[in-house]
């Protein structure tokens, strides 16, 4: 029966239809239609790449559109082989907590959009490139890649680590961080 729901789910994606992930659900479409917009096929079937669990900490211009981060957001997954199944989370600074395209794509996922301040992103900017426009306009040298750290740590509990590099567009930042497992011992 399974190996019959597989099939059917290949040919579905093949068309353009759906898509098959690890646990073998399909037609993510009908399950999460927020989600529509945002859909990727995987790069790779990573039975792996289901546990990961990555948040993901986003700057931007003033009056980035929706779809410039959603674009900049589904590369950033894409390259690291994870679908926004994978995503527990958003970050930003405070400084942009107003900003639509954020709050609608937060909107759009499910997902909480949580903001930091220049101070508490502080100890997240070593060895990472910063950009004195950024440090001018936010007082933060660099937004993604703290807010992507600072969130999951703040998740987990322990330090966090960056998945890859950021990537970005001419209004988007997006850098992922992934979630340190929780000690249950």
């Amino acid at each position: 029966m399974q190996n019959l729901e597989r099939d059917k789910a290949t040919q579905a994606m093949a068309a353009g239809q759906s898509r098959l992930t690890v646990a073998g659900r399909h037609d993510e479409l009908r399950r999460r239609p927020h989600r529509a917009l945002l859909m990727i096929p995987s790069p790779v079937h990573n039975p792996f790449a289901a546990a990961v669990q990555v948040v993901a900490g986003l700057g931007c211009r003033r009056g980035c559109s929706v779809e410039d981060l959603s674009t900049v957001l589904i590369g950033s997954l894409h390259a690291q082989g994870l679908t926004v199944d994978n995503l527990t989370g958003l970050a930003s600074i405070t400084h942009k907590r107003d900003e639509p395209g954020l709050l609608a794509l937060a909107e759009r996922l499910g997902l909480q959009l949580s903001c930091f301040s220049a101070e508490e992103l502080q100890p997240y900017q070593n060895g990472v490139q910063g950009s004195p426009l950024t440090l001018a306009a936010t007082g933060s040298p660099a937004v993604a890649e703290p807010c992507a750290l600072a969130l999951a740590e703040r998740l987990s509990g322990q330090p966090a680590q960056l998945l890859g590099e950021k990537t970005r567009d001419a209004s988007a930042t997006c850098a992922l961080a992934s979630l340190a497992p929780k000690d249950v011992s």
